[in-house]
């Protein structure tokens, strides 16, 4: 896809490729909107540089692996950021929460391990959020509950611990919650497991 002679969309998609790629030359297109190449047999590692106006970024279902940079440079523009199914490990970085525009987050059906990082709650403009199928380690963070335009939180399958956030269930405003497959309890002084579940919940599973 190209604009005023600028290459605006890169979309590669379902096309069986299997290559190795340096995603660090899509930054040299400084007008590229979209980048999709998912559902490929694509190797390489995730850049360090991202272009400035890249708002998508779906590189999902491929051989991507080794850990996430330590940092990259600030992309205000980037609203839907998927790595799904590739075999990324090691923690989620902080620069994943300085992405303040993002709206749409899949990290799912990796190997991220380590606890969430607790600046993730600060993206106040996203609206789902899939971290399951990793392996996730400790307390979920506080301030989910927070996040007043998350609609879908996944969690399940990860190695998650501790008491189940009973004030995130209350007062989320999310539509869709799966913190299923962890190691979550709930140790509520009244007694009951579930003192109250917001009215915005139409699916729960915390089996």
């Amino acid at each position: 896809m190209c604009n005023d002679g600028n290459v605006a969309g890169v979309v590669l998609h379902h096309l069986s490729l299997s290559a190795a790629i340096d995603l660090n030359v899509f930054a040299n297109l400084t007008k590229l909107v979209a980048l999709s190449i998912s559902n490929n047999s694509i190797i390489g590692k995730f850049p360090n540089k991202l272009g400035e106006m890249l708002a998508y970024l779906d590189i999902s279902d491929n051989l991507f692996n080794s850990s996430l940079p330590p940092n990259i440079n600030k992309v205000n523009s980037l609203m839907n950021l998927s790595l799904a199914g590739n075999s990324f490990s090691g923690s989620i970085p902080d620069w994943i929460s300085e992405l303040s525009n993002l709206k749409s987050l899949d990290l799912s059906r990796n190997l991220f391990s380590r606890p969430i990082p607790p600046s993730i709650t600060t993206l106040n403009n996203l609206v789902y959020l899939n971290l399951s199928m990793n392996t996730l380690t400790k307390k979920i963070p506080k301030g989910f509950q927070d996040m007043i335009a998350l609609e879908g939180l996944d969690l399940h399958e990860n190695m998650l611990e501790g008491d189940f956030d009973h004030e995130f269930l209350l007062f989320t405003t999310s539509i869709h919650v799966d913190l299923s497959g962890n190691l979550l309890t709930s140790s509520n002084q009244d007694g009951k497991f579930l003192p109250g579940i917001s009215e915005t919940v139409k699916y729960l599973n915390l089996s």
